[in-house]
C-alpha cells in the first residue's frame, strides 16, 4: 500500500510540476501564434504537455525519478533552456542531465561520450534520452525567428 501511495504521489508531483510549464513553443499563450504552430506542425504540444506524458508512459515499466539517468541532445541554443522546454522540464524533473548533443540535436559524443553516459546509469536503472531538432516562432508566428530576453527584435533561431 505505501509503494502505491508513493506513486499517487510522484504522478501527482507530475501533473503539477509540468501544468505550471504552460506553452513551450513561446513564453506567451498567444492563439494567433499556436494556430500558426499547427498549421507548419501538426500535433505540436506544449512543453509541459510532451513531458508530462513522457513521465506518464514510462511510469508501466517501472522508470521512475530515482532510478534514471537523463540524457537529451538538442540544439545548444539557449531558447532550449527556457522554462517551458521539455528539455528543461525533464531535467527538473529527473534532477540532471547528461548533454549529448549539439546543433540540429545530433548526437555528437561519439563512443567515448556515450560509453560515460551509460557509466552513469543506475544500478538497475533505466536511460531516457530526448533527442531532435526544434524550431522557434517570433511573438507574430514567424518560423525560424525568436524574441529572446534582452532583445527588442527577434533574431534567427534555427
Amino acid at each position: 500500500q505505501a509503494r502505491g501511495g508513493r506513486a499517487a504521489a510522484d504522478e501527482a508531483a507530475a501533473d503539477a510540476a509540468f501544468a505550471e510549464a504552460g506553452q513551450a513553443f513561446l513564453r506567451l499563450a498567444r492563439p494567433d501564434v499556436s494556430r500558426k504552430v499547427q498549421a507548419s506542425f501538426p500535433g505540436a504540444m506544449p512543453g509541459g504537455t510532451v513531458a508530462l506524458k513522457v513521465v506518464k508512459a514510462l511510469k508501466p515499466f517501472g522508470v521512475t525519478r530515482k532510478n534514471v539517468v537523463y540524457g537529451h541532445s538538442i540544439c545548444s541554443d539557449e531558447i532550449n533552456g527556457d522554462g517551458g522546454h521539455v528539455s528543461t522540464l525533464l531535467t527538473r524533473w529527473y534532477g540532471t542531465s547528461f548533454f549529448l548533443g549539439g546543433i540540429g540535436g545530433a548526437p555528437y559524443v561519439g563512443k567515448t561520450g556515450f560509453g560515460a553516459f551509460a557509466a552513469h546509469v543506475p544500478d538497475a536503472g533505466h536511460v531516457v534520452l530526448l533527442f531532435g531538432p526544434h524550431i522557434g516562432f517570433s511573438p507574430s508566428g514567424e518560423p525560424g525567428k525568436f524574441l529572446r530576453t534582452g532583445q527588442d527584435a527577434p533574431s534567427t533561431s534555427c
